[in-house]
């Protein structure tokens, strides 16, 4: 297990938690249901998180992997999966100004005209890109209602969205 992932995969838990905060509860009227028609308020299960890792973020997906399991014990996202995406590196080339993204292997060179002068657009990033939520579902209830999961999304590491 790398140490970067390790206090990178807290970062994104501790973000998540904070970005949570009273997201988790949901009002819901039981009266969608035959068992009960007050309303009140039930805890949100978290799903998945989903990862934005760029190609040059440093960072190794399976150890991220391999920590989320072990730094979310104990906490609201313990049983989370862990989604995540690969972003690749996109330059602007600045002699024909296209916008393209790099293949793998990496040659920072444009694709289109081969010119070795560009801004990198992405490729950097590590961002916790959304939290998928679930409403459990009613007990002790005949028909159950099933409630589609419910996502907050774009927030960056160390704050809210």
């Amino acid at each position: 297990m790398a140490m970067h992932e390790l206090s990178l995969c807290q970062a994104l838990v501790e973000t998540a938690l904070e970005a949570l905060g009273d997201a988790c509860f949901e009002t819901v009227t039981c009266s969608e249901t035959v068992a009960c028609s007050e309303t009140v308020a039930r805890l949100q299960t978290v799903e998945t998180l989903v990862v934005e890792i760029g190609d040059l973020a440093g960072v190794e997906p399976q150890a991220l992997a391999f920590c989320f399991p072990i730094v979310t014990q104990g906490t609201r996202l313990e049983g989370a999966s862990l989604q995540i995406e690969r972003v690749p590196v996109r330059i602007r080339c600045a002699v024909c100004g296209a916008e393209e993204a790099l293949p793998l292997p990496l040659r920072f060179r444009c694709p289109r005209c081969g010119g070795a002068a560009a801004t990198m657009l992405a490729g950097r990033e590590i961002q916790l890109r959304s939290i998928v939520l679930r409403v459990p579902e009613e007990p002790n209830v005949e028909a159950p209602t099933t409630h589609p999961p419910s996502v907050i999304d774009n927030f960056p590491l160390g704050g809210k969205p």
